[in-house]
């Protein structure tokens, strides 16, 4: 099961703001909500601090710990994006199923890919299965998006989703030559 998730590439690169942006999403669950772009315009350390203060001020946290939370998901999400960049994607012996969110369904793509599995076909010997899920990569994991996630969740993990084990590793040629 995969939740948004493209076939890592090797290629992640470092934001400074994308651990602010998961914040960010972290502090409209209380109330108010922050433009991203005042966000960027501020820098990483202040927009840090500033990120801080409003979930202490929205009572998301206890006063004195936001800077600390903030630092803690900006050091989680370096090491994430650190892990994905040495990241080596190997084929697959089944069938995966990518609940992919509503936001970028229509994209099309530029460097061939299957756009819609993110291009997890190539590398499965089974099935890419795709169900749409509402939200964007970030809030589908927030209410109110996470209600319907878990039920499409529930739905294909009862369907079997999961592959057989032991299954004959024959992937999709086009990628791996």
């Amino acid at each position: 099961m995969l939740l948004d998730t493209p076939v890592p590439s090797g290629g992640a690169r470092q934001d400074p703001f994308a651990a602010l942006e998961l914040v960010a999403e972290i502090l409209r669950l209380y109330g108010p909500a922050i433009d991203l772009g005042d966000l960027r315009s501020l820098g990483a350390a202040a927009a840090r601090v500033r990120l801080a203060a409003l979930l202490e001020e929205a009572g998301g946290l206890p006063e004195g710990q936001g800077e600390r939370f903030v630092a803690h998901i900006a050091a989680t999400v370096e090491a994430h994006i650190h892990a994905l960049a040495r990241y080596i994607v190997k084929p697959y012996a089944g069938s995966v199923t990518l609940l992919r969110t509503h936001d970028h369904t229509d994209e099309t793509p530029e460097d061939g890919t299957d756009e819609f599995s993110f291009d997890w076909s190539v590398l499965c010997a089974g099935s890419a299965g795709v169900e749409v899920v509402p939200g964007t990569h970030r809030t589908m994991i927030f209410p109110p998006h996470v209600n319907e996630l878990g039920k499409v969740l529930d739905r294909a993990l009862d369907a079997g989703a999961t592959p057989a084990a032991g299954e004959p590793v024959v992937p999709d040629e086009r990628r791996l030559g």
